[in-house]
């Protein structure tokens, strides 16, 4: 008797999904993490960016008295983003407190599931920093809080739930 064979058995059919299934996972797990880095690198560099712009500004914007701004980068800890705000030149008011004549400039947005995951202030961990760039020189003013001044900040951004050293990059800040 000859048996007539057109087609796969549910075995043959199971194989060969498990096989795809199991190469594309060796492509995409790799491909997941490397994505990752990348944004951690992206979300540095807009750091970077950002700090630069804010010595910038305070060298040569002025408001609308044509008196030169001071320029504030808040950075609190676990937030995917940075807060830049302006200062009138001679404010001698509360830093931290952001009202009055303080505008916000702009929210610097980092990378999705990026964030600011340590900031340290002298070897102190802290939740909060102001990178206080004075006019006309942008001259740095680190403050961790209202009264104390510090010379070095280091800011560790990093990807949401990362326990891994490689998904994040540090930022060292001097005076």
């Amino acid at each position: 008797m000859i048996k007539n064979t057109k087609g796969f058995t549910l075995i043959e059919i199971m194989i060969v999904i498990t096989i795809i299934w199991f190469l594309t996972m060796l492509v995409a797990v790799p491909y997941n993490f490397y994505s990752n880095i990348s944004k951690v690198r992206i979300s540095k560099e807009i750091i970077d960016q950002s700090i630069s712009d804010a010595i910038s500004s305070a060298n040569w914007r002025t408001n609308t008295d044509n008196k030169n701004i001071n320029i504030g980068l808040y950075l609190e800890k676990w937030r995917w983003e940075i807060l830049s705000y302006s200062y009138p030149y001679n404010y001698t008011w509360s830093l931290f407190n952001f009202e009055w004549d303080i505008k916000l400039l702009k929210t610097i947005k980092l990378e999705s599931f990026v964030q600011l995951s340590k900031i340290k202030v002298d070897s102190n961990d802290t939740d909060k920093v102001l990178l206080y760039y004075k006019a006309p020189g942008g001259q740095l003013t680190i403050y961790k809080d209202e009264n104390s001044t510090w010379s070095t900040s280091d800011i560790i951004v990093g990807f949401q739930w990362a326990s891994d050293w490689v998904l994040s990059k540090e930022i060292k800040i001097k005076n």
